[in-house]
């Protein structure tokens, strides 16, 4: 594939797949590889919008309509640019310029109006709008970034130890504490909109205007400006005044940063960076230390695997201390704890992270004993009594944990994590606090995708996937031991999740393919413990479109068939038919060299698309597995005529059938007549946690 080829998620909300078809063939052509998904109704849409899509097409839907679809847009605040595709257009009236279809589409909030039988106009139309949706997104990304970073820069002015203005056409519009007490004054409200000269003495004020100006055109090569200040009380003090570009409130203006001790910049850099990451009351790390620490940590353990934990720390009863206290009996209180929790932890671990909370992170502390770290710091600060204006008061801390890993998000969720952790314990206890809270991601994984992906990326660390096996019926009883693999995802909880739940974000952060060679390779590795009393066992093993994708596959199945040693071909790898339809030509290529290798390929939901006969033109199969809408209410005699006359159509071509999902005696009559050489359901034997032939089920 040429290298420069772009990837297309495209969403199809149509009743037929002949337009998707094409146009991703089309599409292809132009060197854009189009994954694409078909639904027509909005059940299926609202799960589908889990996932990311560049582009949406809407054509014809069972319970949908335009306007509906944008409001679920709108609802999950998602911008995907979408594209109207009727049957057909209206022509312009003769007094009108455009079509009147294409004007109402535009004022539903449609991005185009397209008939579907225009595809070179549409495949235009979608790379277009995929890639004006791409811009807005980096731009809206960086727009976030650009505010987090003035935010973090603003919150750094006002709490350095450097004397730090912002001024806009040489008038003061923010100054620091620091700066206020440099001059003399009481607050920020005394300095806004005095001009900056006022503070500089008379005989340095045309050298400060001159290197102003020079400043604002970029001509000036001088950094640092030496002058005498003037105090509210008139007296002096000499300085050093550095310039800086910044930004206000969203507006661009000028930073001035006064060191009243004439240092170089190298040491002012090196100084501030020490003070920016200390708490004024306590003295600990403040929150930008630990939202660096934190962001190191995570990044170490991606490299070097271990196990660490986040605790957030919430003082519960703060605001009963301030009110019988004042503010000095909260910092007093304040005070007390930062030393009783400093005394217990290692040095650095502990960062006081805003007005009456902390953050620590224990390095190499596994979940159970950062737990039984929480649990003691909450019982000593609730047996910890605290003077304050010869008062005796007591507190009490709300302690979220957080599990920290290689599979881990990055350094804002995991926070947060914490911090919604401990805001349950506060809840909890109406507000008291004095309790743990241990996030577990098993609990969050069906409400959130960062969750489930964590648990994902777990299970493939640890190998806790567990395997299910389905032995298949061979009515000519040929092939008696050929098992269909099954994966699913076992939760902390005690809750099992199937490959329908967790599919979607498996796919949405590219570990389908690492799932799929886990269960390959532990899938071989029970059929060859199996295969001792077993020679002819073999397996039925589901794969995904990453897979189909991954040119490695064939090599990994040549190992894996070299292990089995099985004349018997022990491996049936079955592909799903959207996702061969979607990639046909590499699944081609790929099917070719996987049967060449050894190994059997096979279709599963077969019929399920418009694309279906012409696969088996188009492709060598051994095995198809009839999508299940063929296999149900067979007793009505046009299901069981349409399924049948499937079947002898896929045998014209020498290719075996399997006729899933047979679940009670009554079907199985019917099923036997169809003349599908295996039969599978729960009739014969549910799916197992091991292989086992049950021989007593079989007819």
């Amino acid at each position: 594939m040429n290298s420069r080829s772009q990837h297309l998620q495209l969403l199809v909300i149509d009743d037929e797949q002949t337009t998707a078809n094409n146009l991703a063939q089309l599409l292809e052509k132009q060197h854009t590889v189009t994954q694409f998904q078909l639904l027509d109704d909005q059940e299926e849409f609202e799960k589908a919008l889990r996932s990311p899509w560049d582009v949406i097409l809407f054509g014809h839907a069972y319970d949908l309509d335009y306007q509906k679809v944008l409001n679920l847009l709108k609802e999950n605040n998602l911008e995907i640019p979408v594209i109207a595709i009727p049957d057909e257009m209206a022509a312009p009236a003769d007094n009108e310029d455009t079509s009147a279809d294409l004007v109402a589409g535009f004022k539903l909030g449609l991005t185009d109006v397209i008939p579907r039988h225009r595809l070179t106009h549409l495949a235009y139309a979608v790379q277009r709008e995929a890639k004006h949706a791409r811009y807005v997104s980096r731009n809206a990304k960086l727009g976030n970034q650009f505010k987090e970073a003035e935010r973090r820069a603003q919150l750094l002015v006002k709490n350095s130890k450097s004397a730090v203005a912002y001024i806009h056409d040489g008038v003061h519009i923010y100054t620091n504490e620091t700066y206020n007490e440099l001059f003399g004054y009481h607050s920020l409200e005394d300095l806004v909109g005095m001009p900056v000269i006022d503070l500089i003495e008379g005989k340095d004020v045309n050298s400060f205007k001159e290197f102003l100006r020079a400043y604002s055109r970029g001509a000036t090569q001088q950094s640092e400006f030496k002058f005498n200040g003037i105090k509210a009380d008139g007296s002096q003090f000499e300085a050093l005044l550095q310039l800086a570009p910044a930004s206000y409130d969203g507006e661009d203006c000028i930073q001035i940063i006064i060191q009243p001790q004439l240092q170089s910049s190298a040491a002012l850099a090196a100084q501030l960076a020490v003070i920016e990451r200390v708490d004024n009351l306590t003295k600990l790390n403040n929150r930008l230390a630990f939202e660096e620490d934190l962001t190191k940590t995570l990044a170490q353990l991606r490299i070097t695997p271990a196990e660490h934990a986040v605790l957030y720390i919430n003082i519960g009863n703060i605001g009963h201390i301030h009110a019988i206290a004042g503010l000095a009996g909260s910092d007093t209180a304040i005070l007390n704890i930062a030393k009783l929790l400093k005394k217990e932890l290692a040095p650095n671990e502990l960062y006081r992270f805003r007005e009456s909370s902390f953050t620590v992170i224990l390095n190499g502390q596994a979940i159970e004993q950062a737990t039984a770290t929480a649990k003691n710091l909450c019982h000593l600060v609730s047996e910890h009594m605290i003077m304050v204006d010869k008062r005796t008061v007591q507190a009490t801390i709300s302690i979220g944990v957080v599990p920290i890993n290689q599979s881990s998000p990055g350094q804002a969720e995991v926070l947060d994590r914490a911090y919604q952790s401990s805001e349950k314990v506060r809840l909890q206890n109406q507000g008291s606090g004095n309790g743990v809270y241990v996030y577990n991601p098993a609990e969050n994984a069906s409400k959130s995708d960062s969750a489930l992906r964590e648990i994902l990326e777990n299970a493939l660390n640890r190998g806790q996937f567990q395997l299910m096996f389905q032995h298949i019926y061979d009515t000519t009883e040929q092939d008696l031991e050929l098992f269909e693999v099954y994966v699913r995802l076992p939760l902390g909880d005690g809750k099992v999740m199937g490959p329908d739940e967790f599919l979607a974000v498996a796919q949405q952060y590219h570990l389908e393919g690492r799932i799929d060679r886990w269960v390959l390779l532990n899938a071989s590795k029970l059929l060859k413990a199996f295969m001792v009393q077993h020679p002819k066992a073999r397996l039925l093993i589901n794969l995904g479109a990453e897979s189909i994708q991954d040119p490695s596959l064939p090599d990994v199945i040549t190992k894996l068939l070299g292990a089995l040693n099985s004349p018997h071909k022990p491996l049936v790898l079955q592909f799903n038919e959207a996702n061969v339809s979607t990639y046909l030509q590499l699944a081609k290529t790929q099917l070719e060299s996987l049967r060449k290798i050894g190994a059997q390929v096979s279709i599963n939901d077969f019929g399920s698309t418009l694309n279906s006969k012409n696969l088996l033109n188009y492709l060598k199969l051994d095995l198809v597995k009839l999508d299940k809408a063929y296999m149900t209410n067979l007793n009505n005699d046009d299901n069981y005529n349409a399924t049948q006359a499937l079947v002898s159509e896929i045998q014209g071509y020498e290719i075996d059938i399997v006729g899933g999902y047979i679940e009670a005696p009554q079907e199985v009559a019917k099923a036997w007549t169809l003349g599908a050489r295996y039969l599978q359901g729960y009739y014969f034997q549910k799916p197992m946690d091991k292989l086992v032939l049950n021989q007593e089920e079989q007819i």
